[in-house]
């Protein structure tokens, strides 16, 4: 794959996380506050949304300053790049991100990650096969575990 086409979807990539983590924050709002603390429930997944804002900004930054010097690179060389957008993951990655909002209440926070994570994972690979999809599974579950054991056992935040 060529370096043009790399740059572009993380550009996107960025993109769609930044969008991602607007929806995401507003739906902060919606968590209650079972417990009568100093810093709300809603607080860490903010900060979390937050930071995934700030380094998303990054990412795009970097990867369309790389993609102009290396636009510029083969201008001088006249080479000819196929524009090619892929619209198509990021649509799936859209649907796949409105799927686990809707259906984040209804089945549970545990199982919908773990299908979310492992399908989004599945999404962004290139060339896919049964025993990658089986590896990102594993790595879903060993995720949610650990964010799940975190914020309830360390932050004391009620997840759905």
């Amino acid at each position: 794959m060529n370096d043009y086409k790399v740059y572009k979807k993380k550009i996107f990539f960025g993109i769609f996380l930044i969008i991602f983590s607007f929806f995401g924050y507003l739906n902060t709002y919606n968590i209650s506050n079972r417990a009568h603390l100093e810093v709300s429930a809603a607080f860490f997944p903010r900060i979390i949304f937050l930071g995934l804002t700030i380094f998303s900004i990054i990412l795009i930054l970097v990867n369309y300053k790389n993609y102009q010097l290396k636009k510029g690179i083969s201008q001088n060389k006249k080479c000819n790049i196929k524009k090619d957008i892929h619209f198509k993951l990021l649509f799936l990655s859209l649907l796949n991100c409105l799927a686990y909002g809707f259906l984040l209440n209804k089945i549970g926070f545990i199982v919908i990650s773990i299908l979310f994570l492992t399908l989004q994972m599945t999404i962004m690979t290139e060339k896919i096969n049964i025993k990658l999809i089986i590896k990102y599974f594993c790595l879903s579950i060993f995720i949610v575990g650990v964010l799940y054991y975190l914020f309830t056992n360390i932050f004391y935040v009620p997840l759905p």
